[in-house]
């Protein structure tokens, strides 16, 4: 065995030096890959973590929702329910105060707004010019109106002035 001055002290060979450097390589590379893991492994923990929070959010926030939507229908069936009693309740009214069917009144004619046809005087009437014809009564002035009093027998308080 060689002995190199460098390494004099040691009184090791050159190959068992070269091999105890690839070990240290060696060990430092599984060192730096183990290292790398770890912190890969903390970031992922860390990211479930989120997740996991996130996730809780959600189902708190879902529930809530749930829970809103769960009262809205049951006041929802609530009104429709008393809408649907004061409707029964409408219909039995209805079915206690019924009258028994009446024949419906006559209809009335309708008024035609045609104008008369003139007609042939008879043979024992004579025939009058209406623009020489006096008439019958006064006209009545213009300005006044025309106060016709009620029937003496008629029931019902008069709204019209004393006759004179």
């Amino acid at each position: 065995m060689k002995i190199l001055k460098g390494d004099s002290t040691l009184g090791k060979p050159p190959g068992e030096i070269q091999i105890a450097r690839r070990r240290l390589a060696d060990a430092e590379n599984q060192w730096l890959i183990a290292r790398e893991q770890a912190r890969a492994a903390k970031r992922r923990r860390k990211e479930v973590k989120e997740a996991a929070r996130r996730a809780k959010k959600q189902a708190k926030l879902a529930k809530r929702e749930f829970a809103q939507a769960k009262l809205a229908l049951a006041a929802a069936e609530a009104k429709l329910a008393r809408v649907s009693q004061r409707k029964a309740q409408a219909t039995a009214k209805k079915d206690v105060k019924a009258k028994p069917a009446r024949r419906p009144a006559p209809k009335k004619a309708k008024r035609s707004v045609k104008s008369p046809s003139p007609l042939p005087p008879l043979a024992d009437q004579a025939v009058v010019d209406p623009a020489q014809a006096a008439p019958a009564t006064a006209p009545a002035a213009v300005d006044q109106p025309i106060i016709v009093p009620p029937d003496p027998g008629s029931p019902g308080p008069s709204s019209f002035p004393p006759a004179n």
